[in-house]
C-alpha cells in the first residue's frame, strides 16, 4: 500500500516506516514536515504497542510519498 500525502514521520514510534520518495525533492527523506501523512499512515498501519494510536487494520507493505499539497480546490461537476 502506498500513501501519497504529505510524508510520513520517519522517526514515529507507532508505524515501522522505511524512507519512501520524496516527489517535492527527489534528494530528500518522504519525512512529514505537516503532520497530515504520518496522521493519514497512522490510520493505516500504526503498531499496537500499548500506547498511541492503533490502525483500524494493519496493512502491509505500507510505502510512504511526500507530494505537495492542494492548494486549490475544483468546483464540483454538474
Amino acid at each position: 500500500m502506498a500513501v501519497i500525502d504529505t510524508g510520513i514521520d520517519l522517526d514515529h514510534p507507532d508505524l515501522n516506516a522505511s524512507d519512501g520518495k520524496n516527489c517535492i525533492d527527489t534528494s530528500a527523506p518522504a519525512d512529514d514536515d505537516n503532520g497530515h501523512g504520518t496522521h493519514v499512515a497512522g490510520t493505516i498501519a500504526a503498531e499496537n504497542d500499548g500506547s498511541g494510536v492503533v490502525a483500524s487494520r494493519r496493512a502491509p507493505g505500507s510505502t510512504p510519498r511526500r507530494c505537495s499539497p492542494v492548494t486549490e480546490v475544483a468546483p464540483p461537476r454538474r
